[in-house]
């Protein structure tokens, strides 16, 4: 009891010093990181007052609009509180803060069960030991929440805890798109754990699948979560990252080259190569923990190396596998090692991983500047000249959270994953992509009035041809701009 209670105070502990060193990179900017924040808090707050939303009129050209499916249900709810702050730009900062910080405190905590040396170090450094996992751990977003689940379902796994992983894996179907990954690595595991002659993992397999299951039919949109699945996780797949240039998806889902991959993850690469070594000497013999450990860390590293988006899953299990392996081998080998080899060793460490530490902290800290948000006054002149319920314009797919954010009282043709407009109406998502894109040259504005019946509209300077088109056109008035953005109203001069 008492050896419990300890670990609940150190991992407090580790939690509130990771949460002030969160904050200080959080509020580098005042600003959010990323448009998908903008939308995430506002469904929040949209839900502390309506409760849960089955209904999304907000965006016109989506799948959304007839059959809506809250994809990160638990982590709107989670949200809800942070929207109690006045600014609620500054409740988005706090809430990354607490759950990145719960993230490290888990890694912390699963250390310490496995007696590594210098746990609360190692968990309070890991976001500086790989740029993509310190970036989204930044992100106002729900794969935060996603992570939080994996780590502990991989210890549920790992430590045959049935009924913790059969409680994770019903309610992960709540939080985040990427609930399946846990059934499919089992999968894996089961497979591998057959082919090398070790424990099985059927009955594992079949509790973390039919709890899954369960998650997705016992669940607050049924059967339309089903719908947002196949959309999410499919149709992404088979369209979204092929030549459509509707679907110019975020970077996330892409590949790093290999030298961005090496820069981005030297510290965790050299820590997982240090393993290998270690492992390839025959000085250590792992146990079936520290093996299933491996495995689920090579399953994260494969998925990583397919799509960058998964770096975030990569970097803590790979540290908890690896550090399982090293810390007992150099406990052990430092009464055998020379001072020489010692302080080489240590020095060749420290440059490696310190280096990387370097590079995470200049990099991240550059990129969480953030910008203004660039569409706070083109909401407020919508919210004042628009009428409530009409369609805005927008020539970007992730332009409207920022707008929605403001303003709540206008809806948008299209807004957040693109794939949702193409599943919905491939034609007219084809339509308003060319043009945004200003290939109808002078009969734009024309076009977006007749068949989009939009007269609002903003668009980032980004489109060029669209904003000389609107520029150029006598009927379109800019009715303000910034270096970033304008937005206009289309008034024809004869009706």
């Amino acid at each position: 009891m008492k050896e419990k209670l300890t670990h609940l105070v150190e991992v407090q502990l580790v939690f509130l010093l990771s949460a002030l060193w969160l904050i200080w990179f959080q509020f580098v900017s005042p600003y959010l990181l990323g448009f998908d924040a903008f939308y995430h808090m506002k469904v929040s707050y949209l839900m502390r007052f309506h409760g849960v939303l089955y209904e999304f009129p907000w965006t016109e050209l989506s799948t959304w609009k007839d059959s809506f499916s809250d994809k990160d249900f638990l982590f709107h709810v989670f949200l809800i509180p942070f929207t109690y702050f006045e600014d609620m730009e500054v409740g988005g900062k706090y809430a990354v803060v607490v759950f990145a910080a719960l993230v490290l405190a888990s890694v912390y905590s699963l250390l310490r069960r496995y007696k590594v040396s210098y746990a609360a170090l190692w968990a309070l450094v890991l976001p500086l030991m790989s740029i993509d996992f310190f970036y989204r751990m930044s992100l106002t977003r729900p794969h935060i929440l996603g992570v939080l689940f994996l780590l502990w379902i991989v210890f549920a796994v790992v430590e045959r805890k049935l009924l913790l992983l059969a409680l994770l894996s019903f309610f992960f179907p709540w939080a985040h798109t990427s609930y399946i990954l846990p059934v499919v690595w089992i999968g894996v595991l089961c497979g591998v754990s057959w082919l090398f002659s070790g424990p099985s993992y059927l009955k594992v397999l079949l509790v973390s699948l039919a709890a899954t299951l369960a998650g997705t039919v016992i669940h607050p949109y049924f059967p339309h979560n089903w719908e947002m699945f196949y959309v999410q996780n499919i149709v992404v797949m088979q369209k979204g990252l092929g030549a459509s240039e509707v679907f110019h998806l975020g970077q996330e889902l892409g590949v790093h080259s290999t030298k961005v991959f090496l820069l981005h993850n030297i510290a965790s690469l050299f820590l997982m190569c240090s393993a290998v070594i270690v492992l390839a000497s025959g000085k250590v013999k792992l146990n079936e923990r520290q093996k299933t450990w491996c495995w689920f860390a090579l399953f994260a590293l494969g998925m990583t190396l397919l799509m960058r988006r998964f770096a975030e899953i990569w970097a803590p299990i790979n540290l908890i596998a690896s550090l399982q392996i090293l810390i007992p081998f150099l406990q052990e080998e430092r009464k055998n090692i020379s001072y020489l080899r010692g302080a080489g060793f240590t020095a060749l460490l420290f440059l490696i991983v310190g280096g990387g530490f370097w590079l995470s902290y200049t990099t991240v800290q550059k990129e969480l500047v953030g910008k203004p948000p660039f569409f706070k006054e083109a909401a407020q002149f919508f919210k004042e000249r628009a009428e409530p319920g009409e369609l805005i314009f927008t020539c970007d797919w992730d332009d409207a959270s920022g707008i929605f954010f403001y303003n709540h009282q206008n809806h948008y043709l299209v807004m957040l994953d693109p794939t949702f407009a193409m599943q919905y109406d491939e034609k007219k998502a084809t339509r308003w992509r060319a043009l945004a894109l200003g290939r109808e040259g002078a009969n734009t504005f024309p076009a977006l009035r007749k068949e989009f019946g939009t007269r609002f509209g903003v668009c980032t300077k980004e489109f060029d041809a669209f904003y000389q088109i609107a520029k150029a056109d006598p009927n379109v008035v800019i009715h303000g701009e910034t270096p970033y953005v304008y937005w206009f109203e289309y008034k024809p001069l004869q009706q």
